[in-house]
């Protein structure tokens, strides 16, 4: 929160998973993320391109009803409606169905999203604290990659903020990019639909992690 209220300046927040650098030098990036001409400007990434719809967040009800995303979210009953005042226009919502939504852990954030993220937890009443405390009471544990993408596609003001992508996945503003990931160690596990994401490991695993 105090980096936040102190640092006005800064255009973009971008999250990084212990074993993942950038590929591009820290000015490319900027150039990049540049609110006014950057083609990634006022865009917020909170998937991947290994989501099963690329760039943009998978909702839990795209997921098979058998596998894990949906069960460890149903199975206690996490409630699918919640009412919270709406950070932005101050505006009380009441019963709002919030289906939860799933992107991955790299993900690049707006200045004005991650400000209103923040406000959202700090306010009693607001639905990242609501979200929060439901989670709590129903003993529910929610990754950093749920929890931003669902603030994320809940929030009238940004939800129109994620890619615009081509017929063919790619950006609409940026042809040439195609995903915001990096490989990891392991993901040559299959996913839900019994789809491997890549076929042979990129590193040696030790043996106890294969």
């Amino acid at each position: 929160s105090s980096s936040v209220s102190s640092s006005p300046s800064w255009d973009v927040f971008i999250n990084l998973s212990g074993d993942t650098l950038p590929v591009v030098t820290a000015s490319r990036i900027s150039q990049l993320f540049e609110p006014s001409q950057g083609p990634l400007g006022n865009t917020n990434f909170v998937t991947s391109a290994s989501c099963v719809t690329g760039l943009v967040p998978t909702s839990i009800y795209d997921f098979p009803e058998h596998t894990m995303k949906r069960a460890h979210y149903f199975q206690r009953h996490i409630p699918k409606t919640l009412s919270h005042v709406d950070s932005t226009t101050g505006e009380w919502k009441k019963d709002v169905e919030t289906p939860i939504y799933f992107g991955s852990q790299w993900m690049a954030l707006t200045h004005d999203f991650t400000e209103y993220v923040i406000r959202s937890l700090d306010h009693p009443n607001g639905l990242g604290a609501v979200l929060k405390h439901a989670l709590i009471e129903t003993e529910v544990l929610m990754t950093d990659e749920t929890f931003f993408a669902t603030m994320l596609m809940n929030s009238p003001a940004f939800r129109d903020t994620i890619p615009k992508l081509n017929d063919d996945g790619a950006l609409e503003r940026f042809p040439s990019m195609r995903s915001l990931r990096y490989e990891r160690m392991d993901e040559n596990a299959p996913n839900a639909w019994g789809e491997y994401t890549s076929s042979e490991p990129l590193y040696d695993i030790p043996t106890r992690f294969g």
